[in-house]
């Protein structure tokens, strides 16, 4: 991530914020699950 940030630091900038909110996604998704079962 930080080659990323250095090569283009607002590419890189967007990329840690789309896996950030990919880790939301999956979390929430995880704790709907729990809540079913």
């Amino acid at each position: 991530l930080r080659e990323i940030s250095e090569l283009d630091p607002v590419k890189g900038e967007v990329f840690i914020r789309k896996i950030d909110l990919i880790q939301v996604e999956i979390t929430d998704a995880l704790i709907a699950l729990k809540e079913q079962f």
